[in-house]
């Protein structure tokens, strides 16, 4: 989770709201007491693959709100 965060550039609350999650879940998912959910782990797998492509999504999503 915290590799996935760092290709976004992305601190743990910015990440958070970006997955939809709160930051206590970042939190226990990074230090591993608890495992991401399945579609979790589906997204962040897709965030790997390319990670520009979300790092601009990212960026988007910010300026908007």
């Amino acid at each position: 989770v915290k590799q996935t965060r760092k290709l976004l550039q992305a601190s743990q609350s910015v990440f958070a709201a970006f997955l939809g999650v709160s930051v206590r879940t970042i939190q226990v998912w990074e230090c591993g007491t608890s495992k991401p959910s399945k579609i979790a782990r589906r997204f962040m797998d897709e965030i790997r693959i390319r990670p520009d492509y979300w790092r601009e999504r990212l960026r988007d999503s910010i300026v908007k709100m």
